[in-house]
């Protein structure tokens, strides 16, 4: 894992580039994938993910290198392909996904006192053959009241679905349809430009059978969705 003094070092380095004389950064303990900065004219200091501490040296450099870019107002700035490939990457979440995991208050087993989102998520996989699920942890959470259906990291390849509808008079049919919304994210991969993928969204729910009727139930239902 590296360290604050090589992280520093790596981003001194792009700073130069961008003609700052002094820069400084140090890993933080985010829930989330993010890096925070301040700055003037002449010096940065950078917050940093610590699920970044795990990167090779030339990806953190060339994310860096894009976050000055986009600092300098280079709206059209993009993530290295190489960027994109580690995040993606079995290497970056076997690293990180046990992290990101302990950091969800009262994330629990998928294996609930009714339903097994498992089992639901084995019967979706073999019906639509998402791609992008290697690897995914689904679990329940707390049994909080809430009207939200859950949340997902495309990024962590983590579902977390409220405890609330691990219920006997909770719709199979719906707990299904909320499932495989969350997987039909995780399917179109992570994006770290943040780039629209809604059309593609759109289509991967139109394969699933009666999605007016059951979208029309969780208005019904008042699930904010």
């Amino acid at each position: 894992m590296m360290d604050n003094k090589t992280l520093t070092a790596i981003l001194s380095k792009v700073a130069r580039e961008f003609k700052y004389e002094d820069a400084g950064a140090e890993f933080q303990t985010f829930k989330e994938l993010r890096i925070r900065w301040s700055r003037t004219y002449t010096w940065i200091r950078m917050e940093v993910s610590d699920y970044l501490a795990a990167a090779p040296e030339d990806v953190l450099e060339s994310v860096f290198r894009t976050l000055f870019k986009k600092i300098k107002g280079d709206e059209k700035a993009t993530y290295s392909d190489e960027a994109r490939d580690w995040f993606m990457s079995e290497e970056f979440r076997a690293v990180n996904q046990p992290k990101y995991i302990d950091r969800i208050r009262g994330f629990g087993k998928p294996a609930g006192e009714v339903y097994d989102l498992d089992d639901i998520v084995a019967d979706l996989e073999d019906e639509f053959h998402l791609p992008n699920l290697d690897g995914l942890v689904i679990g329940w959470e707390p049994k909080y009241r809430t009207n939200k259906v859950g949340n997902a990291s495309t990024l962590m390849r983590v579902v977390g679905i409220p405890g609330r509808m691990d219920d006997g008079k909770f719709p199979e049919e719906v707990l299904r349809f909320i499932v495989f919304r969350h997987l039909a994210r995780i399917s179109l991969g992570y994006d770290p430009d943040g780039g629209s993928q809604h059309d593609r969204y759109e289509e991967i729910l139109d394969r699933y059978p009666d999605r007016k009727d059951l979208e029309s139930r969780m208005v019904m239902m008042d699930l904010d969705f």
